[in-house]
């Protein structure tokens, strides 16, 4: 029993570090759907992750953002009476989707160090966002808040 206790308090510990939780969660989590996906004969290519903190504290990661394409397997039916001449098939080239996964969590991209090192974008995002917001019906009070804390802060850091 102690080596599964050790386990686990390994997991524990690593779960207190945030970078760590983060990568392994991704790569779990990535590696589950590649597996469920296979077994229903779909691809599932692992796009670019980001990562931000929800909290005003920008130090802790909260949310990792990890984004898939899903691709259905070609289906080939073999002609087994030769009615119809098939076309050449070339070798294809196979992507492996589980390095895939290891790429895009090794190499998630913190949103929040992306806007600091480039408040301009920050600023093009929040302004969009915020048109997001007003389509989508939110109150004038809770739009205002939004304002003040996304875009007037970020025009006062230029």
């Amino acid at each position: 029993m102690k080596p599964y206790l050790n386990d686990l308090e390994d997991a524990i510990n690593c779960a207190k570090d945030p970078l760590k939780f983060q990568l392994l969660f991704s790569l779990g989590f990535s590696k589950w759907l590649l597996h469920n996906a296979k077994a229903v004969s779909w691809d599932v290519e692992c796009l670019p992750f980001y990562c931000y903190s929800t909290p005003p504290n920008i130090q802790q990661i909260t949310m990792p953002c990890l984004a898939y394409e899903f691709k259905p397997r070609p289906v080939n039916y073999a002609d087994q009476i030769e009615i119809v001449k098939s076309p050449a098939t070339e070798p294809v080239e196979t992507i492996d989707y589980s390095m895939q996964a290891i790429t895009s969590a090794q190499e998630m991209k913190n949103v929040d160090h992306l806007f600091i090192e480039k408040p301009e974008m920050g600023l093009e995002y929040a302004k969009k966002q915020k048109r997001l917001l007003e389509n989508a019906g939110y109150q004038a009070a809770a739009l205002k808040k939004f304002e003040s804390k996304y875009i007037n802060r970020a025009r006062l850091t230029d």
